[in-house]
Parts: C-alpha cells; structure tokens; sequence
C-alpha cells in the first residue's frame, strides 16, 4: 500500500513529531511504500511543501491520485496558524474537508491541545472529521471534546499520548553551571540527544528504503514550494477538488 504521511517529523517538532515518525517508520518496516511531507525543512522528510491553510487542501487533493492511504498530523500551523482568522479558518478546513473526501482511507493525528484555532466544534470542521476513518488524540480530555463535536462518532476516537522514552526527550536545554550533579545532568542530557539522534537515523533508513521507485532516493528535505498568490490558490484549490470530487 503506498501511504502519504503529512507533517513535521524528528528531528524538530517535539513529542508528537517523535511519534509520527515511528508511526511513518513502522509502515515502511511493514512493507508499506511510504512518503513523508513536512512543512519543516529540517524534518526527516522525503520533501518539504507549505501546509497552511488553502496550500494543505491542495497538497492533499494533488495526492489522492497517488496513494492509497493517508495519515495526517494537524499541529501547530497545520492547517490553520495562531492568527488565522474566522474567515480563513473556515475556508481552510472546508476546502481540507472537501480533499479528504477523495481518499479512502484517512488517519488523523491531532496534537494536543488542539492546533485549531476555536477549537474541534464548528460546521467548517465537519467534514475534516467526517472523512477520517480514525482520529487519534493526545489525551481523554481531547478526546471528550471531539466527541462533543457534530458529526463525530466516539468508536472513531483514539487516544494515543507520546511518549516520554529517551527518544522522545527529557529536558530541552543545557544545565545551569549552578545545578547540584552537574555532570550527571549534563551525561544524562547528552545521552537523551544521542538517542534521539540515533531513534532519527533509524527512521531516515527505515523510510529511505521503502521508498525507492518514484520517489527521491534522498530522505532529506527539499525546499518548500513558493509560487502562488493566495486569491489564485483559493481558486485553484477549490476548482481542483471540486472537478476530482466530480470524477468520483
């Protein structure tokens, strides 16, 4: 099965990056062919592409074509920024929700607390969730809310929380040189980065062999994508899925 996996991965992106890449990992080591679009270029991704608002719709509009299976990670900045307005909030996920339809077989990973501006609720967001065949979650709590949503079915929910192993981190940044055992804070500090290191060189292999064929032999990420102005996207986008929604 070939399987487009969307958002950041190790080595930025924190704890639920960390997951989604052991998800993308286990796929590819299960025989699936794998690819994985980032909107970080320092991800350990195949390519990196801009995943906010209309731009996300049409990358996963463009990909229906090519794969069977989708996991997607809505975190901060995907599909919808901190700033984003009501208006454009409500286009990105209608025009999301529209290019999900095209697949047939969606898994949504959500960060916790949820990456979208106002929260799960909200007519915009329906048809996000309704195209999902799986939605999984960081914790109970995020996990009651989605249920509350309209049109959410509680057997679809899953509750997944990352994990806090060695890959997954410890503290972010150096000991202060004042800290009680400072050399043990510092070996222990160092030993975290090196797991972390090693858990995503383990994911690069895993991925960069499942995906030979038509795409890149490079599992480093590409320059995201420029080019259109946003009112020329906004068509774009909304023309594309509508004549692929057509076809179906």
């Amino acid at each position: 099965m070939r399987v487009l996996v969307v958002g950041t991965v190790p080595p930025s992106g924190g704890s639920f990056a960390q997951l989604l890449g052991e998800v993308a990992a286990d796929l590819a080591e299960q025989g699936h062919t794998v690819e994985v679009c980032s909107p970080d270029a320092r991800a350990a991704a195949h390519r990196t592409a801009r995943l906010d608002g209309l731009w996300l719709a049409l990358e996963v509009a463009l990909g229906a074509a090519r794969f069977d299976a989708l996991v997607l990670r809505l975190e901060p900045g995907v599909p919808c920024r901190p700033t984003t307005g009501r208006l454009g909030r409500a286009l990105a996920l209608v025009a999301l929700g529209a290019a999900l339809r095209l697949w047939r077989d969606v898994t949504i990973r959500v960060d916790s607390p949820a990456p979208i501006p106002g929260g799960f609720g909200g007519r915009a967001a329906r048809g996000v969730w309704a195209s999902a065949r799986r939605i999984v979650v960081g914790c109970e709590e995020d996990a009651a809310q989605l249920a509350a949503a309209p049109g959410v079915e509680r057997g679809r929910i899953a509750v997944e929380p990352p994990g806090r192993s060695e890959h997954a981190g410890g503290r972010d940044g150096w000991p202060a040189p004042t800290e009680e055992d400072l050399q043990e804070e510092v070996l222990a500090l160092v030993r975290i980065r090196a797991a972390s290191g090693r858990g995503c060189n383990d994911a690069r292999a895993a991925l960069g062999a499942a995906s030979a064929g038509p795409f890149s032999e490079s599992v480093f990420a590409t320059p995201p994508r420029r080019g259109l102005a946003s009112p020329r996207l906004a068509r774009l986008v909304l023309v594309e899925v509508g004549r692929r929604a057509l076809r179906r």
